[in-house]
């Protein structure tokens, strides 16, 4: 019996595999259903580590299973291989980033074709070929005569130290993704794709894909739609015209436009505060500002949109000088100048109420009054509710900062405050001071503060009955600690008990949704923010601000003052890059034309050959250096102009890279549209939950584009995605970066212990979607599994073995048929090898010193080969070497050792995957229920079919049983087989 030897038989397999073609999948098969399965495919910034295999080869076991029933399976992978990183790296080694990528890409080709993926080579694309880069040039043109690519002046985010322009979804936490360097914001002339136009369709669409559920949230929450309405405050004519707005204000009867989704509380708005982006606006109209305000525009412009929103307690703002009116009331509101309002954001003004968080932060700081006009709505509606007044008592005790609480219990309701109903016409305080007395003896409270009606349904667990009640909270805080003794009702007495409570702890364990929110509202003095009635609001008093909001926007809209409105949080899409290693946008600037598109037939616009591509602390791009690519005559008037010298984001060249995969060698379009049908739109899709919101978004909005000028017929790419986790560096917890110096070499781990363990090893770890510590103690393990596998299976080359053939080896294996291809069908790879592991022990035990049917190793080695694709292939082809005479036999064998595969020789990987005898797959148990004259009195596992003498044994031997028969005579035994057991006694 020959050694497992990995490096020996995994280089003998790619190589016949290559050879034959065995993974280049034809476009068309007529039995066969099309199934691009494909993975983000990777940057090539130097060596693979262990996360690229994660990444790869656990997908490689569900293409592998589908290809095994019966689907024409595409894996194709190529190179997203432009960008930043690359150029980076090509500075710092003083090397062209052509040079450095094309010699990366040639390393990690050699490491993924290691991996023994079924990857489709033959479908490679790599977006630095000017073969691809041509259409990307393209579809940009294609989008820019649509109005879909324009160019602007726009304040956008500066990376210091890459000296470019990012997008907002390349910014996390206020830094560059790339390089970690704080961003800052600069206005500057980019070339931007109107993604905004395909914001409705962006959320609505995504509805209906089998994606996980944080990633459609992820971007839904991105785009940020808001339905609510823009309404126009007027300016008071006074004080503008006080300000000094001078002869070159170019606004006539100048007014504020606000976008608000929460009309409702329009009559209590009290202030406005407009956007430091918006001041800047009318000062360059000719708005006189102070210079208090031109000075904190000027500051605002330093910080980042993120400081500008996180700056939590730190509101800033100086007033305007002059007033709005408020359309419903006809009251002055002083304009403020604030930067926690966005210039992009709505209208880059919002008027201010006692009902937002920010806002009465802001107000509380520069002292402007605030006012009240929604009545909080909490609890779930019931049937047959009784109505009445009551009130909520917090009591404090000032010496220790404690909060008085009555503990119901967990089944009355947990920790609450006082609370009770208001008798008659009892003043509410007197009631609140009553029910405090009554419940806890405390007499002598003064009043801090009461809360607003608050609507309040629930249920009085103590009465039970449903109240609907009016309840008003009440903030007291002791006196002194005299107490007065308690006497309760019937049915309260000895149902609760008082507790004294940190402000944390009433946090903490107050959860009933009245009490918690008077404790809020009073207590730690939070506005409250949701839906209500509408209070101290002229005729809509007593509505609900569903209903208000559109009352009172279709009010103002009769009047000329307001329109319904949309409002999204998505920009358009930053594409100029300021860098030497990317796409060249294909435009021409003309001193007379304006900005030009080249004519198709000048595609690819080549990214020229610079000696000095360093980037330029100016903003320029490297590209302006090429002095006579530079030069060109205008395609429009045919005078001499310039090339745009902007480099296109990477993420355009990733957004459309999976509809080049159906047709790579195309030089007459970017994919024959055919051939696109066959294979698109991407059926799954796996990838990382970094992408959520950038490559995935920008992939979706580049798909919906192309359809809308009909050059696909689909509006979404990927039907399904499902996102993979990461290895973690063990020692600093964080993901696997080279550039960081966290990387394991998977060749290492290859050449150790063979590709076939490396990749078990990853789909054995646990959910694809989770995170993982490098543990090479796991690898062991799986390695020793596949020493076990190989020595299992050789055990039919023994001629002197006896064969075992038993119905609980065929049902071993039917049943693993089935529920390892299930596993793989649900993506859940780490079950699936774990049942192949217990399958593996059960058959040793099964068979010891002996060997099985041919047939049953082969249903095994099928049932490994998606997971472990080398050594399933050797020891098929042992397998069905034995088959033929002797001398063909010692033939075969001589090929084997040699390395060579016989010419007739058929691939495991293109059998089908075993059937299974659905009358195989009962459980060999069953769970027997055993009654007493109909009672139930156990339940015992039995052997299924198990004789009826068999089953009384076991029954009566059960000590639950015995204790019933004591004493009793059992006049008859009824027996269900598999089912029940009834003793009648």
């Amino acid at each position: 019996m020959s050694k497992y030897n990995p490096s020996k038989i995994e280089k003998k397999w790619q190589k016949y595999w290559e050879n034959k073609k065995l993974h280049e999948a034809a476009d068309f098969d007529r039995e066969k259903k099309n199934f691009m399965l494909l993975v983000e495919f990777p940057y090539p910034s130097g060596d693979l580590h262990t996360g690229h295999w994660f990444a790869f080869s656990v997908p490689d076991i569900y293409g592998r299973y589908l290809r095994m029933n019966g689907y024409n399976v595409t894996y194709p992978m190529g190179f997203d291989a432009f960008g930043l990183p690359a150029e980076n790296a090509a500075i710092q080694r003083k090397i062209h980033p052509g040079d450095w990528t094309k010699k990366n890409i040639k390393a990690m080709t050699k490491q993924l074709q290691s991996m023994g993926a079924a990857f489709d080579w033959s479908r490679e694309v790599q977006t630095i070929d000017p073969e691809y880069y041509k259409w990307t040039q393209w579809i940009f043109i294609q989008l820019y005569k649509a109005g879909l690519a324009y160019r602007a002046q726009t304040f956008v985010n500066w990376c210091p130290k890459d000296k470019t322009v990012l997008a907002n979804e390349q910014v996390l936490d206020g830094k560059c993704d790339r390089c970690g360097t704080s961003v800052e914001q600069r206005e500057l002339s980019q070339w931007m794709f109107k993604i905004t136009s395909f914001a409705d369709r962006l959320i609505d669409d995504i509805q209906d894909l089998d994606w996980p559920q944080s990633t459609k949230l992820a971007q839904q929450n991105w785009i940020g739609r808001s339905e609510g309405a823009v309404i126009t405050f007027n300016l008071n004519h006074e004080t503008w015209n006080s300000v000094g707005s001078d002869s070159r204000f170019k606004i006539q009867d100048p007014s504020i436009k606000v976008f608000t989704t929460r009309a409702d509380t329009l009559f209590g708005g009290t202030f406005i505060v407009i956007s430091p982006e918006l001041a800047q606006k009318w000062i360059d109209l000719g708005w006189s500002a102070s210079q208090e305000v031109k000075d904190y525009i000027s500051q605002s412009f330093k910080k980042t949109e993120l400081q500008r929103q996180e700056e939590v307690g730190e509101k800033t703002g100086v007033p305007a000088g002059f007033d709005a009116i408020n359309p419903m009331t006809d009251e002055k509101m002083p304009v403020w100048v604030a930067d926690f309002v966005l210039g992009h954001y709505g209208t880059g003004a919002v008027f201010a109420d006692a009902h937002d968080e920010r806002d009465v932060e802001f107000a509380k700081k520069y002292n402007i009054p605030l006012k009240i006009t929604l009545e909080p709505v909490t609890g779930t509606p019931r049937e047959n509710e009784e109505f009445r007044k009551s009130i909520v008592a917090i009591v404090e005790n000032p010496k220790t900062g404690k909060i008085l609480s009555i503990n119901w219990g967990s089944k009355l309701g947990g920790n609450l405050f006082v609370g009770g109903g208001v008798d008659g016409e009892e003043n509410l305080e007197d009631a609140a001071r009553r029910e405090v007395k009554e419940e806890t003896g405390y007499k002598n409270l003064k009043l801090v503060s009461q809360s607003e009606t608050i609507h309040h349904h629930y249920i009085a667990h103590s009465k039970g009955v449903n109240r609907y009640i009016h309840a008003v909270g009440f903030y007291f805080q002791l006196i002194n600690e005299e107490q007065d003794s308690v006497a309760l009702e019937k049915d309260e007495a000895g149902k609760f008990k008082t507790e004294w409570l940190s402000r944390q702890e009433a946090i903490d364990k107050v959860k009933e949704e009245l009490h918690s929110l008077v404790f809020q509202r009073l207590v730690l003095g939070k506005p409250y923010t949701g839906l209500g009635i509408l209070t101290d609001s002229g005729k809509y008093n007593g509505m609900h601000s569903d209903e208000a909001k559109k009352k009172i926007v279709e009010e103002l809209k009769e009047r000329g003052v307001a329109d319904f409105q949309k409002n999204y949080r998505l920009h358009d899409w930053v594409l100029s890059r300021q860098r030497y290693w990317g796409v060249p946008i294909p435009m021409v600037k003309c001193d007379e034309c304006g900005y030009q598109p080249v004519s198709d037939s000048e595609l690819p616009i080549k990214l020229p050959p610079l000696k000095d591509f360093m980037p330029a602390d100016d903003g320029r791009s490297p590209l302006a250096k090429a002095g006579k690519w530079l030069k060109v005559k205008c395609p429009n008037c045919g005078k001499m102009a310039e090339r745009e010298t902007d480099t296109m984001d990477t993420f355009v060249d990733s957004s459309w890279y999976f509809l080049r995969y159906t047709d790579p060698q195309n030089k007459e379009e970017f994919a024959s549209r055919d051939k696109m049908v066959k294979w698109l739109p991407v059926p799954l899709y796996f990838g990382g939950a970094e992408h959520n919101t950038m490559h995935l978004l920008y992939a979706r909005f580049i798909t919906k584009a192309l359809r809308s000028l009909n050059l696909l017929d689909f509006s979404e790419p990927f039907l399904g995605r499902r996102n993979h986790g990461f290895i973690m560096d063990s020692t600093t917890g964080q993901k696997m970066s080279k550039s960081k110096g966290q990387a394991i070499d998977p060749d290492k781990e290859v050449a150790k212990h063979g590709a076939d363990a490396v990749r078990l090893y990853f789909a054995f770890l646990g959910p694809y979607d989770q995170n993982y510590n490098w543990n090479s103690d796991g690898l062991l393990g799986v390695r020793r599994f596949l020493d076990r596998a190989w020595n299992f299976v050789q055990r039919y080359e023994d001629k002197k073995k006896d064969i075992v053939d038993s119905v609980e080896i065929t049902t071993l294996l039917n049943r693993a048929a089935k529920e390892v291809g299930e596993q793989i069908k649900q993506h859940k790879f780490n079950t699936g090898v774990s049942h192949l592991m217990k399958l593996l022990n059960s058959l040793e035990e099964i068979a010891v010193g002996t060997k099985l049917l041919k047939n049953q190793y082969e249903v095994f080695l099928k049932l490994l080969a998606p997971f472990a694709p080398h050594i399933t292939e050797e020891l098929w082809s042992r397998l069905h070497s034995h088959e033929s005479a002797t001398k063909q036999s010692r033939i075969l064998d001589s090929l084997r050792e040699s390395g060579q595969v016989p010419k007739n020789y058929r691939s495991i990987h293109v059998e089908s995957w075993p059937e299974y005898d659905e009358s195989l797959l009962q459980e060999e148990s069953v769970t027997l229920v055993v009654q007493i004259n109909g009672k139930l009195r156990d339940s015992i596992e039995v052997k299924r079919g198990m004789s009826e003498e068999d089953v009384k044994k076991l029954v009566l031997a059960s000590e639950k049983i015995q204790k019933h028969l004591d004493g009793k005579e059992i006049r008859k035994f009824v027996y269900v087989q598999d089912k029940l057991a009834n003793l009648v006694i």
